[in-house]
């Protein structure tokens, strides 16, 4: 993101008392920050400090039941930057380590809910958005490239049960993406016979998720790669059925 704008660079007053109008509260946190630029970046706030609410007299802003990290990557993006949930703030996006890949997967689900939440749509939007992107903030490309390239990747079972989690209904529109990247792969799934158990077991104690994605497999389309085969083995594997019966067919 380039946080410059025709009045110039915006990412020096992030967390900045100058020219500071209101303290952001959070979780035993505070960021200063200013009225005019989070009115301009969410709905949400231009209504707390515009609107017949305590915040539009007031200098602080409380925020509740939020991620911490977050808040703060929220923030930062509103003043042109990323945060890489570990104290770093930079303008281009922050990269993984490979001994990070289970924090940030859980990190941008919880800045894409707190973006959703705070109506931040220009932040969600380009975490929803910029599929082919190679970058953290890229949620489809961070979960399929902090995986193994092939088999059955283990991040799949904890986002699943992370995104299914009713605590973070605010990222539920991921679980669509991730229902569409677990079809793309099922393939490879049912093809290897752990996997395959593996993938049962799955869809099975999350029931939720084993609907959409039993759902998406039958209406087909794109993730169907030219065969119905798949579709009809995770029907039988739903069911609890062996893959390989026949109904007749």
């Amino acid at each position: 993101m380039d946080p410059t704008t025709p009045m110039g660079d915006i990412s020096r007053y992030f967390d900045s008392a100058k020219h500071s109008d209101v303290t952001i509260k959070f979780s035993g946190h505070e960021l200063k920050a200013h009225k005019i630029r989070l009115c301009c970046a969410s709905d949400y706030f231009r209504g707390a400090f515009e609107g017949n609410f305590q915040e539009a007299s007031s200098n602080i802003l409380e925020l509740h039941y939020d991620d911490p990290d977050a808040i703060k990557g929220l923030v930062a993006w509103v003043y042109g930057l990323y945060y890489d949930g570990r104290g770093t703030f930079s303008p281009s996006p922050c990269q993984p380590t490979s001994g990070d890949l289970r924090w940030a997967r859980r990190h941008l689900v919880n800045l894409f809910a707190a973006a959703k939440k705070y109506l931040v749509l220009s932040l969600s939007e380009h975490m929803k958005n910029r599929t082919s992107a190679v970058e953290s903030y890229d949620f489809l490309y961070a979960l399929i490239s902090l995986t193994p390239g092939t088999g059955y990747p283990p991040a799949i079972e904890e986002m699943v049960g992370y995104l299914y989690d009713p605590a973070r209904d605010p990222a539920s529109e991921l679980r669509k993406t991730l229902v569409g990247l677990v079809a793309w792969r099922l393939e490879l799934f049912l093809g290897d016979e752990e996997a395959r158990k593996k993938t049962r077991t799955l869809i099975i104690d999350e029931e939720e998720f084993g609907s959409d994605l039993l759902t998406r497999a039958r209406q087909g389309g794109a993730v169907s790669l030219a065969t119905g085969d798949w579709r009809k083995a995770l029907e039988c594997m739903y069911e609890d059925v062996p893959a390989g019966s026949n109904d007749g067919d």
